[in-house]
């Protein structure tokens, strides 16, 4: 499989591809991957792209942006599937502009990545089934997803393909249970419609990316809208969706952050009072007192900021936080902790694994 990564920054693309790469490695495929540092550079490319099944687009890039570059691509190529890749959730609308099949925000590609791989994979294989037809023109093979639209003319129906142009003595009504849950609609009587080349559907007309417009009957405008919010409907349950588990983990992070500095907000008023105790005992010659007094508090901060150590900072700081809050909360736990200083995780799988 060819795949294009497209990013203006270089750490992201080694990223991804390092991503893709254990992925196939894991479920035995075999990906080609290229790499482009701008959309106005991949475009120009033109081998490339109609070499590619699966393209993955920074939206946030210098020049053209991904938006602007999927744009682009999708005139030309409707059927490559397009990735979006960005740090910021709120451009997850954008996508089904761009007929985007997926949206992936950069921070959690490493959790996103493998089931985002198996649909597109399953996706691919669906609409790569190869079909085999007795034409006029002779017995021909074609792949479903090349099919644009099949047209009644007199008494033969004539295939409308990214190849060419083919006759078939055979009822629209047989093909059309031919093509079932290959994402093929009835537009029409004389209609048979590859959903994937549809661009839009409105004031009963139905407009094609080769600019083709079919006529949608209002006795049927309804059932064949429905069929096409439901077949585009997928990929925007499974962005949204996404999109929401993203919202509750920021949700919970600026909750996080909440509790953090109202935790420092009560130490800092605490620290005000101590000092002004050792302040008093000094003023009134009570220096041993004084001293004894500070000698207690920077044992228990001490204490307080490292009551667990594993030799590893990251541990440290996660387990920390979650045993005050548990302290906070008068809740009891026992931790058995060893010398992880050479424990084999990321910094990123650390935090993680421990904040779940």
């Amino acid at each position: 499989m060819n795949i294009i990564i497209c990013d203006d920054r270089i750490d992201d693309r080694k990223n991804l591809s390092d991503l893709l790469s254990d992925y196939g490695e894991k479920k035995n495929y075999e990906f080609t991957i290229t790499e482009y540092e701008s959309g106005e550079q991949l475009c120009e490319d033109q081998s490339a792209l109609e070499a590619c099944q699966l393209l993955f687009l920074d939206i946030n890039m210098q020049g053209m942006d991904g938006l602007k570059t999927a744009m682009r691509i999708k005139e030309k190529y409707p059927k490559l599937l397009v990735v979006l890749v960005t740090a910021y959730m709120n451009y997850a609308l954008d996508g089904y502009k761009v007929k985007a099949s997926r949206f992936l925000l950069k921070d959690n590609l490493a959790d996103t990545i493998e089931e985002c791989m198996d649909d597109l994979i399953a996706e691919i294989n669906k609409n790569r089934r190869i079909l085999e037809f007795r034409f006029v023109e002779g017995t021909i093979k074609l792949y479903a997803d090349d099919i644009i639209y099949i047209e009644t003319e007199l008494h033969k129906n004539v295939f409308y393909t990214e190849k060419g142009t083919f006759q078939i003595y055979k009822k629209l009504d047989e093909l059309e249970n031919e093509f079932k849950d290959m994402g093929f609609v009835r537009a029409h009587l004389s209609f048979l419609v590859n959903m994937r080349y549809i661009t839009k559907i409105s004031g009963y007309v139905m407009t094609l990316t080769t600019g083709k417009k079919i006529p949608v009957p209002k006795a049927r405008y309804a059932q064949v809208k429905r069929e096409y919010m439901l077949y585009k409907g997928e990929e925007r349950i499974k962005i949204a969706v996404l999109t929401e588990q993203n919202q509750k983990n920021r949700i919970a992070d600026y909750q996080d952050r909440e509790e953090i500095y109202e935790r420092q907000r009560r130490k800092m008023h605490d620290y005000k009072n101590q000092l002004s105790t050792i302040q008093t005992l000094i003023k009134n010659g009570h220096t041993d007192e004084a001293l004894s007094f500070t000698q207690k508090l920077t044992e228990s901060i001490a204490v307080e900021m490292s009551a667990i150590n594993t030799n590893h900072p990251v541990v440290n700081a996660v387990l920390n936080q979650k045993y005050r809050s548990m302290q906070e909360k008068h809740i009891a736990v026992i931790l058995k902790v060893g010398d992880l200083q050479e424990i084999c995780l990321e910094e990123e799988e650390i935090v993680i694994l421990l904040s779940n």
